[in-house]
C-alpha cells in the first residue's frame, strides 16, 4: 500500500482510503462505489449503504451493498493499489526521481563519471578526521502526480467475484446525499 494508510481496512476506517465527493444521480455510472442515505415507508436494514454500481436505470441504480460482505472490499483495494502503483512506476516524474536517487553525487566522480583515485583516498582521510554530514533525500511528491479521475473512481474489474446475495436496487427518489468514493493515493 502507499505510505500513510492503515494496514488493515475497516468500516470505520474508509476515510483513511477514500475521499468522499457529492455526485449528481446523472454523473452516476457503473464501476463507481455510492454511499447515501436512504429511506423507505416500509423501513430500510441499511440506512447508509456502501454500494458498487452495476448499472444505471432512468428511476434507480443496481449495485452490490458491500455492508452485507465487507471483507470483499480489502482485495479490491490492493487490485486498486496494484492499479495507481503501476501507474505511478510509469509516471516520468516517479523515473526522474528514481534516477536522482541513483544518481552519484558531484564529489564522488571527476568530469568523466570515473572515480578519482586520489579524490577517493583524501575524501577517506577527510571522513576519518570529521563528520561528514549528508543531505536527506526528499522524499517524492505524489500529490504531484496528475492520476486520472476515472482511474481513481472506477473499481470495476474481473478479479473480484461477488455473491448474488448482496445485490439490490436503489429508488433516486428515496436516496439522499449521494458521495462518490474516490481512491485517495496519499
Amino acid at each position: 500500500m502507499l505510505p500513510n494508510k492503515p494496514k488493515k481496512l475497516t468500516i470505520y476506517n474508509l476515510n483513511d482510503f477514500f475521499e468522499f465527493k457529492s455526485v449528481a444521480v446523472i454523473t452516476i455510472r457503473p464501476g463507481m462505489f455510492l454511499q447515501f442515505r436512504y429511506s423507505s415507508p416500509e423501513g430500510v436494514h441499511d440506512v447508509k449503504p456502501l454500494v458498487f454500481i452495476l448499472e444505471r436505470k432512468a428511476d434507480r441504480i443496481w449495485g452490490l451493498n458491500f455492508h452485507y460482505q465487507f471483507d470483499l472490499m480489502a482485495p479490491l483495494l490492493q487490485l486498486k493499489d496494484a492499479e495507481v502503483q503501476k501507474f505511478l512506476q510509469n509516471n516520468s516524474d516517479w523515473k526522474k526521481y528514481q534516477r536522482e536517487l541513483t544518481k552519484p553525487t558531484p564529489d564522488e566522480t571527476t568530469d568523466k563519471g570515473i572515480p578519482d583515485v586520489d579524490e577517493l583516498e583524501k575524501d577517506m582521510v577527510d571522513k576519518s578526521e570529521k563528520i561528514v554530514k549528508e543531505e536527506p533525500v526528499k522524499p517524492f511528491d505524489v500529490k504531484k502526480v496528475r492520476f486520472p479521475p476515472l482511474m481513481l473512481e472506477n473499481f470495476a474489474n474481473n478479479k473480484i467475484k461477488p455473491p448474488k446475495e448482496i445485490l439490490r436496487n436503489y429508488l433516486y427518489n428515496r436516496m439522499n446525499g449521494i458521495q462518490k468514493l474516490v481512491y485517495k493515493v496519499v
